[in-house]
């Protein structure tokens, strides 16, 4: 048995890199190329992307052939469907490989945040942003996958405000569950967010590096919890047992509908109660 632990590479992290030059292009070949193909097992060795936009290169290529080394069943299915459109960020691992750990491709029309960014950082415009994710989570490491997952839904009503000396620059977090704000410059800036929905948070600083952006998640907390008893069906109290909570409204496309539980595990006598954890939205 082996594993990989897979943790996304931001849109300002490979900006960062400048041996890495990105492209927008659409899969003519290879990656998901049937509907009988499973993307979490799929046999493809390389995609062959047509390129209808280069950045950062003065020779761009017509047509860009990347291999890929899917692992079968690991962490993250083949991300590349025929015919779709994707952000790509070409790098050289193992060969030229990218791995089922580092898919950098994000389709076009999914991501149009990351390409607008993209596209002023070459052009040299509007370059300088802090971005991330907000969610009901326990730690900032979990607000993507818990907004992904389903797990959590995007908070309505939080701004988050960045300061850097008299100057305040503000953005609300938008039904992705995402904040982007544009600032001046590089440098320090201290970020504060306000929700009247959730627990108050202590105001903290973030970089913002010459290549460009930063990127910094941010988990809230409600301390909302729930308690009471348990019974079966004829009325007789239960020591143990699980308690599920299901939202009311639909989820959106492609994510599962928020769902938690929680197991009762303290007993009193006669009496059993349950939690639900505290960060739920």
């Amino acid at each position: 048995m082996f594993g990989c632990s897979c943790s996304s590479v931001s849109v300002c992290q490979w900006l960062a890199r400048p041996s890495v030059k990105p492209f927008i292009g659409e899969v003519i070949s290879g990656g998901i190329d049937s509907v009988q193909l499973d993307p979490w097992y799929s046999p493809a060795t390389q995609v062959r992307f047509k390129v209808l936009e280069s950045f950062g290169t003065d020779q761009p290529r017509p047509v860009f052939v990347m291999r890929v080394s899917p692992t079968a069943g690991m962490c993250s299915p083949m991300p590349y469907i025929l015919g779709r459109r994707y952000l790509v960020f070409p790098r050289t691992v193992h060969e030229g490989e990218e791995s089922l750990c580092g898919f950098t491709g994000r389709l076009v029309e999914e991501s149009a945040a990351e390409v607008a960014l993209v596209r002023d950082y070459y052009a040299s415009r509007n370059r300088y942003r802090l971005r991330g994710r907000v969610a009901a989570s326990s730690h900032e490491s979990y607000v993507e996958l818990s907004l992904l997952m389903g797990e959590s839904r995007p908070p309505k009503g939080v701004r988050v405000v960045a300061t850097q000396g008299e100057s305040s620059y503000t953005a609300l977090v938008d039904d992705r569950g995402e904040y982007e704000i544009k600032v001046p410059s590089a440098g320090d800036y201290r970020i504060s967010v306000s929700s009247p929905a959730y627990l108050p948070l202590e105001p903290f600083s973030v970089a913002v590096p010459a290549a460009g952006c930063a990127i910094r998640d941010i988990a809230l907390s409600t301390g909302n919890t729930i308690e009471g008893q348990l019974r079966d069906p004829d009325g007789k109290l239960l020591s143990v047992g699980t308690v599920t909570l299901r939202d009311a409204d639909p989820a959106p496309p492609g994510r599962r509908p928020f769902e938690l539980r929680a197991y009762a595990s303290k007993s009193e006598g006669s009496r059993s109660r349950t939690s639900l954890l505290e960060n739920t939205p």
